[in-house]
C-alpha cells in the first residue's frame, strides 16, 4: 500500500551529531530522519562533520579552476575521456540530458586497473581526469580540495545511510553491500552571469521545475 502524503510547511533540518554517540541519542536522530522521509521526502543535515576548511577549499577550487583560460579546460573535456570525467562545457547534451545553461567539472570514485569494471571498460568506473600545472593555477592544492572532500562527504554519507537503515527496521550496515563500488560524484558547478527577463536553458533543475 503507498504511503499516504502528509503535509508539512518546511523542509526539516536534522542534526546528525549524535549519530553514534550513544543508543538513545542515536534512536533519537534515526526517528528524526525517519518522520522526515516520510512527510517531506527531504531534510537538511546539520553538524555533519564535514571540516569547515575543506568546503571552504572545494569552493577556491572551483574558482580557481573556472578562471582558467577556456581552451585550458577544454583540453579535459569529457568527451575525450573514456569515464565521463573531467570538464563538462557549456551547453554539453547527451543522451537523455537537456542542453544546461552550465559548465562543470566532476571526478569519481577512482578504481585500480585492476578492478573488474575498470578491466571491462565501463564508462562510469578508471582513472579521474585532472588539470595541469599552469599560470596562476596549481594542479596539487586543486587534487588536495577535491580529493578529501569527495571522501568526507562519502563518510558523511555512509553514515546517513545507516540511519535510514535503522529507520526501515534493518540492522546498520543493512544497505552497505550494495555501495561496494558507489558511483559517487563530486561535480563543480559554475553558471554564467545571466542578463535578460527569461532563462535562455535549464541549470541543472528538470524541466518544468522552475514553471
Amino acid at each position: 500500500m503507498a504511503a499516504e502524503p502528509s503535509d508539512f510547511s518546511s523542509i526539516p533540518a536534522i542534526s546528525i551529531a549524535a549519530l553514534g554517540r550513544d543508543a538513545a541519542a542515536t534512536d533519537r536522530v534515526v526517528a528524526e530522519i525517519g518522520r522526515a522521509c516520510e512527510s517531506a521526502g527531504f531534510f537538511y543535515v546539520v553538524d555533519h562533520g564535514v571540516p569547515h576548511d575543506a568546503i571552504d577549499a572545494i569552493f577556491a577550487a572551483a574558482r580557481a579552476f573556472f578562471a582558467l583560460p577556456q581552451e585550458r579546460r577544454d583540453a579535459l573535456d569529457v568527451h575525450r575521456s573514456p569515464n565521463f570525467r573531467g570538464y563538462v562545457p557549456m551547453g554539453f547534451k547527451g543522451l537523455g540530458v537537456p542542453q544546461r545553461l552550465l559548465e562543470a567539472f566532476q571526478i569519481m570514485l577512482e578504481l585500480g586497473p585492476d578492478d573488474p569494471d575498470v578491466r571491462a571498460g565501463s564508462v562510469m568506473h578508471g582513472a579521474n581526469v585532472w588539470p595541469p600545472d599552469g599560470p596562476g593555477f596549481s594542479a596539487s592544492a586543486f587534487r588536495a580540495a577535491m580529493e578529501p572532500y569527495h571522501d568526507a562527504v562519502w563518510r558523511l554519507s555512509e553514515r546517513v545511510l545507516s540511519a535510514f537503515a535503522r529507520a526501515l527496521g534493518q540492522a546498520p550496515d543493512y544497505f552497505q553491500g550494495y555501495f561496494t563500488e558507489p558511483l559517487t560524484q563530486l561535480r563543480l558547478l559554475h553558471y554564467p552571469p545571466f542578463r535578460g527577463s527569461k532563462p535562455l536553458s535549464l541549470g541543472v533543475f528538470p524541466k518544468g521545475a522552475g514553471d
